[in-house]
């Protein structure tokens, strides 16, 4: 993997997290058990 695509691969990773997070708050359980098993599937 070249660093500038490993860059860009680790950015979606924290925009993921994030999005997880911000569903959490707003106790979207549903929606935050389906992006975590996409994260666990991408990483």
């Amino acid at each position: 993997m070249e660093n500038g695509e490993k860059k860009v691969f680790e950015k979606r990773k924290d925009f993921k997290i994030i999005y997880l997070a911000h569903y959490f708050e707003r106790n979207q359980i549903d929606e935050c058990n389906r992006v975590s098993s996409l994260l666990q599937k991408t990483s």
